[in-house]
């Protein structure tokens, strides 16, 4: 696994509810209203990957409920 041999700036997270097109457009399509959820906690860590790391700011991350079992290095 990419995230055992990281030494740092690595997470990996799960999101309680996501399915495959949860990452998706798709998902907010097809998907029910209980899964958009889900689909916001998935957006809510894009958006703090890209503001940490191509914008080099410092946001919190995300406290989505759906959040859990997230490591950082």
């Amino acid at each position: 696994m990419l995230f055992s041999q990281a030494r740092r700036n690595a997470v990996i997270l799960q999101i309680r509810g996501a399915g495959h097109i949860t990452a998706s457009d798709w998902g907010w399509i097809f998907e029910s209203p209980q899964s958009r959820a889900p689909a916001m906690a998935y957006n809510a860590c894009q958006l703090w990957f890209f503001d940490t790391y191509l914008k080099g700011e410092a946001p919190p991350f995300p406290s989505n409920a759906e959040i859990y079992n997230v490591q950082r290095k």
